[in-house]
């Protein structure tokens, strides 16, 4: 309300709190030691001079408290802001804690993320192996990444452990949650494994139809785009080819029934060239 002089009337004591950032990663600068925000508080609670030398008018003890943004840069950084703060308003409210109370619990500590590779190729098979420590029995919850894009999640497990296969190239990393028996929780991110596959030919898939054969040809890895050659041979000897193709697909003829030998090269754009071998019968 308006009061007679004009001046509207300051909140009550109990309706305010102070805002602070909970560490360096949840601000870009303003961010103090716990200290001071402890002291902060002395001087709301209780009055008193600031180091700047300005006087406190009117300290109150029904000062709301602190709050911090955020509650998730919190736990992010292992609670750094919310375990001084706790201990220090038990302290300012006369509280002590005896055998019977209830301990403020630490949060898992995760020390190593590892992974059996540092580089793959397709195929492999990359495990992530989590060191951590805490209270109870821990549960792991372990996040795929495969190019920044989320491709799996495990949900919380008793397993420490992740395995995945490479079926693309890129970069492969897992973000880890590890929640102890009280339900904290502690995160990690692992470092990259770097998946390049070298230029090869997953599978040449064989039809026919009538005297034709068709081929399609699957590669992978290198340096794209892909060149194709195809080639029938019967008795060691060419008949019929499909040179320098940019389709990985070809029907190439053949004049009569027997047993044929399809050879199919694969060039990428580095030069690298391989080559898949097999056989039909018309």
């Amino acid at each position: 309300p308006k009061t007679e002089a004009t001046y509207f009337e300051g909140l009550r004591p109990d309706q305010m709190v102070m805002g602070v950032p909970s560490g360096p990663n949840s601000a870009g600068t303003g961010q103090m030691s716990y200290s001071d925000y402890c002291a902060a508080m002395d001087l709301m609670l209780h009055g008193g001079t600031t180091p700047g030398g300005y006087t406190i008018k009117n300290p109150s003890t029904s000062f709301r408290g602190i709050m911090t943004w955020s509650a998730n840069w919190d736990i992010f950084q292992s609670y750094n802001f919310s375990n001084p703060i706790h201990e220090y308003l038990l302290e300012v409210n006369g509280y002590e804690l005896t055998g019977d109370d209830i301990i403020v619990s630490e949060p898992p500590v995760i020390s190593t993320v590892t992974s059996n590779k540092t580089n793959a190729s397709y195929g492999d098979s990359i495990t992530w192996n989590v060191n951590a420590t805490g209270e109870g029995a821990l549960s792991y919850n372990f996040t795929l990444y495969v190019n920044g894009v989320k491709t799996a999640e495990s949900g919380y497990t008793a397993s420490s452990s992740y395995t995945t296969t490479v079926n693309t190239d890129g970069n492969y990393y897992v973000d880890v949650i590890v929640k102890d028996a009280n339900g904290l929780t502690a995160y990690a991110q692992s470092d990259f494994v770097t998946a390049k596959t070298a230029l090869t030919i997953k599978d040449v898939a064989l039809s026919t139809s009538g005297k034709n054969i068709n081929i399609t040809a699957s590669a992978i890895g290198g340096t794209p785009e892909y060149t194709y050659f195809y080639y029938v041979l019967k008795d060691g000897e060419v008949c019929d080819k499909e040179a320098f193709s940019k389709s990985n697909t070809a029907q190439l003829t053949v004049s009569s029934s027997g047993t044929y030998s399809v050879r199919v090269y694969v060039r990428d754009t580095a030069g690298d060239l391989v080559c898949m071998v097999k056989t039909i019968t018309l």
